[in-house]
């Protein structure tokens, strides 16, 4: 039975070991030094990962079974020691039955070693075990790694975008100043250059103001009055609305 069991288990163990040292060697954190290694891709670690908890579960089967064994073949040997003092409890008995003796001795030593054999398939299977979860953290290790780089190469496109930022807003600061070095004189010039004003040789200023001037007045004041109006009261509206939608928020943190 027990051979029958090793026959049944042992080639799955050795297909889940080969296939834990073909993700070392995607990790290159190999146990085998010798063995030429191929490192997987950043955007293969996932899959690397997903694929080592598989074969951890599949090793915590192969624990439990051969923990098992372990125990079933111990329970054995002490079935097997009781019947041999009912057995062969007196030397007067030994004497009489050497041939029983030599089949008893040959059945301890079986089970002594199918005994040996279970502790050494369970020392495997934890050492395995102990692979796998070095393979995990060198798997999470790489993928925070990976996040760091990303993370310094947004950090490194912000500070970029700021800079280009600053810059744009040094570019818009000469504009401010230029315009206003230039507005007044465009004031002016525009100014002088209505039908209001005509220039007159015979007068002695050489300036003559139409007594329509007014109209300028009325048409701009107002218009001025009414596009900061306007102005302001955007400003307003976008502030309420701001303020109504921190407002639903909070009600909606604070709603369970």
């Amino acid at each position: 039975m027990v051979s029958e069991y090793v026959a049944m288990m042992e080639p799955e163990r050795q297909r889940l070991d080969v296939r834990v040292r073909e993700l070392e060697a995607k990790t290159g954190m190999s146990a085998h030094i010798y063995e030429e290694s191929q490192r997987a891709a950043a955007e293969e670690h996932n899959d690397l990962l997903r694929n080592l908890h598989i074969c951890e579960g599949l090793l915590a089967f192969f624990e439990r079974t051969t923990q098992f064994q372990v125990g079933w073949i111990e329970w054995l040997q002490i079935q097997h020691a009781l019947l041999n003092e009912l057995r062969f409890g007196t030397s007067e008995i030994r004497k009489i039955a050497p041939t029983e003796r030599q089949t008893e001795e040959i059945v301890a030593s079986s089970l002594e070693l199918c005994s040996s054999m279970s502790r050494e398939r369970l020392e495997q299977v934890k050492t395995l075990r102990n692979r796998i979860r070095i393979q995990l953290s060198v798997v999470a290790n790489l993928i925070a790694q990976n996040d760091n780089r990303t993370n310094m190469a947004i950090a490194e496109a912000s500070r970029k975008i700021a800079f280009e930022t600053k810059r744009d807003s040094d570019a818009m600061k000469t504009i401010a100043a230029l315009t206003m070095i230039y507005l007044p004189a465009t004031f002016v010039a525009t100014l002088f250059g209505m039908v209001f004003f005509t220039s007159d040789t015979g007068s002695a200023s050489g300036l003559r103001v139409t007594p329509l001037w007014w109209i300028y007045l009325a048409v701009t004041v107002p218009l001025t009055l009414i596009t900061v109006g306007v102005w302001l009261g955007w400003l307003r509206w976008v502030r309420v609305g701001k303020m109504q939608d921190e407002e639903s928020r909070g009600l909606k943190e604070k709603s369970p």
